[in-house]
């Protein structure tokens, strides 16, 4: 007890361990959620195919395939169309491509089991290689995609807890009450 009130050290552990794809999936999910990811990916789904048609219309204007202009520019839009739908994959392949390069240069300790506490003031984050202490006020949001939850600590740290690790939605439901207790902060996209 500490000045008549009862201290309470732990509030929930999880313990879990984490692959390869939670590591491309946090990657994936900040590139889609975060400001500079939404500003790149506008960019990218429209900017791109625009540009393709632009260069289409140039093919057409000097005649490269020897097509004729109008095939030529309608070439550009079916180009310019694909490029819009396939925008996702490409990103997602460009990601995960790159990641596994780095992780395979070994370059990412993120990789293996961690265990994660709820503490009174802190979260505690264990892994293979490191301990650390997060104090509350440092989250700055609490997102679920990709079948894991991320918990934000500043712009471009986030701890990854699949959701996998929690034995049924209940547990997933009081850990993410707990947080927002703690934080104030609401988990969003939740499945």
């Amino acid at each position: 007890m500490e000045n008549g009130k009862l201290k309470v050290e732990n509030l929930v552990t999880i313990e879990y361990d984490l692959s390869e794809q939670d590591y491309i999936n946090l990657n994936l999910y900040h590139a889609e959620h975060s400001k500079q990811g939404k500003k790149t990916a506008w960019m990218m789904k429209l900017g791109i195919p625009l540009l393709t048609f632009i260069v289409f219309v140039v093919f057409a204007r000097h005649n490269v395939f020897d097509f004729g202009t109008a095939w030529t520019i309608g070439l550009g839009v079916v180009v310019a169309i694909a490029g819009v739908f396939l925008y996702p994959k490409l990103l997602q392949q460009i990601v995960s491509s790159s990641l596994r390069r780095a992780m395979s240069e070994g370059k990412c300790s993120f990789i293996g089991p961690w265990k994660l506490t709820l503490q009174e003031d802190c979260i505690e984050e264990v892994s293979a290689n490191t301990t650390a202490y997060t104090k509350y006020s440092a989250v700055e949001k609490v997102g679920c995609g990709y079948d894991s939850l991320f918990v934000y600590i500043g712009a471009i740290q986030a701890l990854v807890i699949p959701l996998s690790a929690f034995a049924s939605d209940e547990q997933r439901d009081e850990f993410l009450a707990i947080l927002k207790s703690k934080t104030g902060l609401s988990a969003s996209d939740l499945p």
